[in-house]
């Protein structure tokens, strides 16, 4: 082979190499001045609301989360950053802190304080880490944004199922007697309560119980009317006197004699006056009393109460003959 075409490939290739080398370099400064007018060309300008104020920055970093670290704004653990610190930003942003601050819970019988952005009721009970049953209550309502100040409660329901016998009353019969005297009754036939078997749903707000519901009842026994019949007779005759009165009653009688005091109506005791409990009956009333005769209430005392009156008779024996009895009482027109 001649020297010359030997000479002429190795020059050929050495300046293929050559001219390689000197592209290479072309293409690194110009992706590196690209690189460096890229830059120059994407500082940013951004408005931050913080505080209260607004702050305009221009910057060359590129999130939220660094704009912000070029600032002398101290972001405490729970404050909220919008949008989120890792958010690349954009020339023109508006960024928002928003500061954190503390929410009283009162929740399972305890008073609790969480530190929280604004936010709802409900993000802030995850904060917390407080879960909320099925049938839980909370005010204000889980939508409701949460402010400084507001204290949230949260009321823990819960419902049970369960059985409870129960008397049914029994219905009362009463029926008007012409041969009883009225205010006087009898009863024909006595009443028993029948009885329920319930399922009840019961609901606990807190532990307590507030409210009762029953879902289902059986009767187990029915109960028993009471039959009672009510005197209606206003008119009886006594020692051939036809007497006319308003009601009678049915009392326990007893007897005194002078005391060496006046009755309470300011009068010497007498025979044909008598004491009575005046809630029962008024001082002053007409009566007759079955076994005693004509009577008028005029005296009281502290052991007459209710439906007892003490007869007054002259002597101390006549007191021991008559004792304790039941007498009736009938209260005059």
């Amino acid at each position: 082979m001649k020297r010359t075409e030997i000479l002429g490939r190795w020059g050929i290739n050495r300046l293929i190499e050559v001219a390689k080398g000197r592209w290479l370099v072309v293409i690194v400064v110009g992706i590196l001045l690209g690189i460096f007018a890229g830059v120059a060309i994407e500082e940013k300008a951004v408005v931050i609301q913080v505080d209260g104020q607004q702050v305009t920055l221009r910057t060359f970093k590129s999130t939220v989360g660094e704009a912000l670290s070029q600032t002398e704004i101290q972001l405490g653990a729970q404050d909220r950053v919008i949008p989120d610190p890792g958010t690349k930003l954009k020339d023109g942003m508006q960024i928002q802190v928003l500061r954190a601050f503390p929410v009283q819970l009162i929740v399972d019988g305890e008073v609790r304080e969480v530190v929280t952005p604004p936010a709802t009721v409900q993000e802030v009970l995850e904060l917390a880490g407080i879960k909320m049953g099925p049938l839980d209550q909370v005010s204000p309502a889980l939508s409701e944004a949460v402010t400084g100040g507001v204290r949230v409660q949260i009321i823990r329901v819960e419902e049970k199922m369960m059985t409870a016998d129960v008397e049914i009353p029994y219905p009362v019969d009463r029926r008007q007697d012409q041969n009883l005297e009225r205010g006087i009754n009898r009863v024909l036939q006595k009443g028993r309560n029948g009885l329920e078997r319930q399922l009840v749903k019961v609901t606990y707000e807190n532990g307590k119980e507030v409210k009762r519901e029953v879902i289902s009842s059986e009767v187990i026994k029915e109960p028993v009317k009471a039959i009672i019949a009510m005197g209606s007779l206003t008119s009886v005759s006594r020692g051939g006197q036809r007497l006319n009165f308003d009601r009678a009653m049915v009392m326990t009688a007893t007897a005194y004699t002078y005391t060496g005091h006046n009755t309470a109506t300011g009068i010497p005791p007498y025979v044909g006056g008598i004491a009575v409990d005046p809630k029962v009956i008024p001082l002053g009333t007409k009566l007759y009393v079955d076994g005693y005769g004509f009577a008028t209430a005029v005296d009281c005392g502290g052991a007459i109460v209710g439906n007892r009156i003490d007869v007054f008779l002259e002597t101390e024996r006549e007191c021991q003959r008559w004792g304790r009895r039941q007498v009736k009482v009938f209260v005059l027109n």
